[in-house]
């Protein structure tokens, strides 16, 4: 059997979500390299990051089911969706970490220093269709 890689994460938990949704499905996937991203994520860029993989006749389905994910637009915690206040697109990322005014630059370079995280990156989000990046109002 021929296993093809369908997306690769660097962290556990976005790979279990995604591999939740396509075994839903009746699909059978499966991570490659989980335990070793989990035990030190420095390594993720050098091997590659968690890999999902499926079998090769399940590819078409596994990306129908993708493009159906990657469609569906962001709502807030009332259920209202999240439009690029630039373009008003629905086509959005999340997650997007941003570093903000000079505090943010200053701590993110002592961060980066000391080895620790910076307060002050904020997550953001971003248009895909104007590359707009804005926070939630």
């Amino acid at each position: 059997m021929t296993f093809v890689t369908i997306k690769t994460f660097d962290n556990n938990m976005d790979a279990h979500m995604l591999k939740s949704r396509i075994e839903s499905e009746g699909i059978k996937c499966f991570l490659f390299d989980e335990e070793t991203v989990t035990i030190n994520p420095l390594y993720a860029q050098a091997i590659g990051g968690i890999k999902l993989k499926v079998h090769q006749e399940d590819v078409s389905a596994v990306r129908k089911i993708l493009k159906d994910i990657s469609e569906t637009p962001l709502t807030d915690d009332e259920g209202d969706r999240i439009l690029c206040p630039n373009c008003s697109s629905i086509a959005i990322n999340t997650g997007f970490r941003s570093v903000s005014g000079w505090r943010g630059l200053v701590f993110a370079f002592v961060a980066f220093l000391s080895l620790t995280f910076s307060p002050f990156i904020k997550t953001r989000y971003y248009c895909k269709d104007c590359e707009h990046v804005f926070k939630k109002n």
